[in-house]
Order: C-alpha cells, then structure tokens, then sequence
C-alpha cells in the first residue's frame, strides 16, 4: 500500500465526513417532513447531494463544492370563513367561530357588509 492509497476521496471522507453529515440533516429533513400531518402523504421528496470540481488550469487540483438539498412537500392548505365589517371607518375583518353566538359586527357599535350592502348594525340576519 502506498502513502497515496490512504489519502484516496470517498464520499465519507470528503471534508473530513462532512458531504455524508450533510446527507443524513437533509434526509432527517425529509423524513420530519413525511411524517407532518400537515403535508400530503403521498407526496414524493427528494434529498440530493452534489459534489460540484472545478480544476485548476495545469489540472493538478482543483476546488471543491459539497451542495445539499432536499425537496419537501408542501403544507396542505387550510381553510376559514371570515366575515367584514366597518367601526368608525376602519374596516375590520372577523373568523368564523361556530361557538360563538354571534358575530363580532353584531354589536350596535359595528356595522356589517353583505353582498356589498351595509347591514344595520345590531340587526340579526344571515350573511
């Protein structure tokens, strides 16, 4: 064996093992991102690792690039209803909230938008 077998590149010796570390945070990545309930399960992921050598003119080198990445899916969209209404001409914006008995905008103090038409404020009716 020769002084230049024991200084031959592998992946897990690239950067002193870094290339392989940085593979296994992305794949951790990948994987927190398959088990969030958040995202679509059937979604595929990927991690990558790229190696990018650039070489010195007389070739007797080069300069070396190590780029992880990984591609996750993406949350899943959620949705909500919300209702609009006016107090001293400042437009304010309430979530539906079925545990509520009544709107925010209800209130005599308020005064609620539907259809594009004010609502007395105070008056009950479906929006």
């Amino acid at each position: 064996m020769s002084i230049f077998d024991e200084g031959l590149v592998s992946l897990e010796t690239l950067k002193g093992g870094a290339a392989v570390q940085l593979f296994d945070e992305e794949l951790q990545k990948v994987l927190a991102n398959i088990m969030d309930p958040n995202t679509e399960a059937g979604a595929v992921r990927s991690v990558r690792l790229e190696i990018k050598i650039k070489p010195d003119k007389d070739r007797s080198g080069g300069s070396v690039e190590i780029i992880p990445s990984c591609k996750l899916a993406p949350a899943v969209a959620l949705g909500t209803r919300m209702f609009f209404g006016k107090k001293g001409g400042k437009v304010l914006a309430f979530e539906h909230n079925p545990d509520e008995l009544q709107f925010p905008f209800m209130r005599e103090d308020l005064t609620a938008h539907e259809g594009g038409k004010a609502v007395e404020a105070g008056k009950e009716g479906k929006l």
